[in-house]
């Protein structure tokens, strides 16, 4: 009897060693996704565990998106210089400065004009430098001065010069009938004739007043020269005004306005002819100037002859 309850003792005994055995080696799981190792988590803080994730586990994403499409690579930048799209002799040739414009002779034009002349000493200075360059110019010639001093005239005709008209005594035309404009006009055709051998082929209205409409010009009957520069050397009276009016603006085709009455002009004029005809200028008469630029000379205004 005593030895059926040692044996029964002893049974119980490994039984309940067994189960605490097996209840050590189990694993704990809290969440189905996360299995802890008591044995291999790491610690956190003071000796707490943290849970290691199963790495077996692939969690869903949730509102993925694929582009519709493919994003190319960005390419590789070459150091080489790559080819111009345009060739060099495709390029559209630059458009030319207007005075490089070119006339019959390979050159530019450019007439100098000077009013309200003759005069006893200016005119013939003038004279002098377009002599010594062999360059012309337009005598815009008031009848009272032009009775007076008919020997300017003749050199200046005689140097290859126009003698223009610019009325008898300096009325604004257009405030004259046409009776009186031919009062003004016809008496310096005939000094102009006699020196010249023909009527004046331009004229030059005294301020450059003109009627709205045609009115003088018809009554004058050929072409009325204005001027695209105005040195505006009667109100300077300075040389180097004058000449930088001029050289400042001077392009092919211009017509340049002076008066052959001061000093300071004359002046200029030593420093205007020279300096044009370095750029290239060849200076002529407002004729010449019409003639190169324009089939034939008509009643009608002209401010300059620009290509």
């Amino acid at each position: 009897m005593r030895d059926a309850k040692r044996l029964i003792a002893s049974l119980l005994i490994a039984a309940l060693v067994f189960g605490v055995a097996g209840c050590v080696g189990r694993p704990i799981i809290t969440d189905p996704n996360v299995i802890e190792m008591p044995s291999e988590a790491p610690t956190v803080g003071g000796g707490v565990q943290a849970a290691t994730p199963d790495v077996s586990v692939t969690p869903q994403l949730i509102h993925q998106h694929t582009p519709d499409t493919a994003v190319s690579p960005t390419p590789e930048v070459s150091a080489e210089p790559t080819e111009p799209a345009v060739s060099p002799t495709e390029l559209p040739e630059p458009t030319p400065d207007v005075t490089e414009g070119p006339h019959a002779d390979g050159g530019k034009l450019i007439a100098l004009t000077f009013d309200d002349g003759p005069s006893a000493t200016v005119t013939d200075m003038i004279l002098d430098v377009l002599e010594e360059y062999g360059a012309k110019a337009t005598f815009f010639v008031l009848g009272e001065n032009a009775e007076r001093f008919r020997s300017k005239l003749q050199r200046a005709h005689e140097l290859g010069c126009e003698i223009g008209n610019h009325t008898y005594s300096h009325k604004y035309l257009d405030k004259l009938s046409a009776e009186e404009i031919r009062a003004q006009i016809d008496p310096v055709d005939a000094i102009v004739r006699e020196v010249t051998g023909a009527d004046a082929p331009t004229f030059r209205p005294p301020g450059g007043r003109l009627d709205k409409g045609t009115f003088v010009v018809d009554t004058v009957g050929r072409p009325c020269i204005l001027w695209s520069i105005d040195t505006r050397d009667w109100e300077s009276k300075d040389r180097d005004s004058v000449v930088a009016n001029v050289l400042n603006d001077a392009a092919d085709g211009d017509i340049v306005l002076m008066h052959d009455l001061y000093l300071s002009t004359a002046e200029a004029v030593e420093l205007i002819v020279p300096a044009l005809m370095e750029r290239g200028f060849t200076l002529v008469t407002v004729s010449e100037l019409i003639a190169a630029r324009t089939e034939s000379a008509v009643p009608r205004v002209y401010r300059s002859l620009r290509p």
